[in-house]
C-alpha cells in the first residue's frame, strides 16, 4: 500500500469504521506517512517544505493499522502483576551475579562456593527468561494481529470534545516519523523533551508530524463500535486539545461542589426543623 497518499488534501470527517455490527471493536496504531505538509507560498512564489515539529492538521487522512482484538485480553492490573514478578526475577539475577563475582574472586573459579552460586545465577536467569517471554506474550496478546490499514481522518478537537475528556480512555501523543514509531507519550512537553531541538531537525531536513490518538468510542451508547482515532492537537479555528478538555474537567468540579452544598443544606434543614419543634406536652 502506499504511503505518499495521506497529506495532499483535507477529506470529509468522520469516525474510524473499524468493525461490523457483531465483531468486537478492534485496537488500532498509526503507521507513519511520508512527511510532505507544505507550508504557504515563499517570498518566490513557490511551496516550501515544512520542517521540524509541527502539528497533523484536522481534515487530513493518514493510515492506520487495524488489529483483531485478543481473544483472551489479559486485564492492566493482570499485565502489572506479571511485569512485577520480571523484575523481581531481574533482580535477584542481578544480585546473585554479583554474590558470583565475590565468590570467584574470594574462593577461585573452581571452588564449590563459585560453582553453587553460578548454578543459582542459572536459575535466576531461566527465571527471569520466563517471566519475559510471558510479559512478551501478553502484551502481543493485547496489541492483537494486524488486519488491515485504514485511511483515518483527523477530528477537530471541539468536534470530539467527548473523547478528549474520557478518562477511561485518556488520548496520547505520538510521532509520525520513523525514528519514532511505537513512541506514545501523555503530554506534549514529554513529546517534545524527546525530540531533538528544531534548528536539529531542520538542518536533518526532518519533519515530524504528531497527531493525539483516541482509543474512545465514537458513540458513547456503542462501545463496541467505531473509535475516534486522529485528534488535532490544533484544530483550524485554534481550539486545542488542551482548552477543549477543559470545560468538562471545568463541569466535573461543578457537579461535586453543588452535591456537596445540597447535602450541607440538607443537613440545617433538619437542623432548623428539630429547633422550631414543638415540644411534647406532658400529661
Amino acid at each position: 500500500m502506499s504511503r505518499g497518499t495521506s497529506l495532499r488534501g483535507p477529506v470529509r470527517e468522520g469516525a474510524v469504521h473499524l468493525t461490523s455490527a457483531t465483531e468486537s471493536a478492534p485496537q488500532f496504531r498509526a503507521v507513519s506517512p511520508t512527511q510532505t505538509q507544505m507550508t504557504p507560498e515563499g517570498r518566490d512564489g513557490r511551496k516550501q517544505r515544512r520542517l521540524g515539529l509541527m502539528p497533523a492538521q484536522a481534515g487530513y487522512n493518514f493510515p492506520m493499522i487495524v488489529r483483531e482484538a485478543p481473544a483472551e485480553k489479559m486485564t492492566a492490573k493482570e499485565l502489572g502483576q506479571l511485569r512485577a514478578e520480571l523484575r523481581k526475577a531481574d533482580s535477584a539475577t542481578k544480585r546473585i551475579e554479583a554474590e558470583l563475582t565475590d565468590a570467584v574472586v574470594n574462593h577461585g573459579n573452581h571452588s564449590d562456593q563459585a560453582r553453587a552460586k553460578q548454578t543459582a545465577w542459572d536459575s535466576s536467569v531461566a527465571r527471569a527468561n520466563i517471566f519475559r517471554r510471558r510479559v512478551a506474550d501478553a502484551e502481543q496478546g493485547q496489541n492483537g494481529r494486524p488486519k488491515s490499514v485504514v485511511q483515518a481522518t483527523v477530528h477537530e478537537p471541539q468536534t470530539v470534545q467527548d473523547a478528549v475528556a474520557n478518562a477511561d480512555f485518556p488520548p496520547r501523543l505520538i510521532c509520525f516519523h520513523e525514528d519514532c514509531k511505537g513512541r506514545e507519550w501523555g503530554t506534549e512537553s514529554a513529546m517534545r523533551m524527546a525530540h531533538r531541538p528544531h534548528a536539529e531537525m531542520v538542518q536533518k531536513r526532518e519533519a515530524h508530524v504528531y497527531v493525539y490518538l483516541s482509543d474512545a468510542p465514537a458513540d458513547p451508547a456503542d462501545p463496541e463500535g467505531p473509535r475516534i482515532g486522529y485528534i488535532a492537537p490544533i484544530g483550524r479555528d485554534g481550539t486545542t486539545v488542551q482548552t477543549t478538555a477543559a470545560p468538562a474537567e471545568e463541569y466535573s468540579g461543578v457537579e461535586e461542589r453543588m452535591a456537596a452544598q445540597d447535602a450541607r443544606i440538607a443537613e440545617l434543614t433538619a437542623a432548623l426543623e428539630n429547633l422550631t419543634k414543638k415540644p411534647a406536652k406532658q400529661g
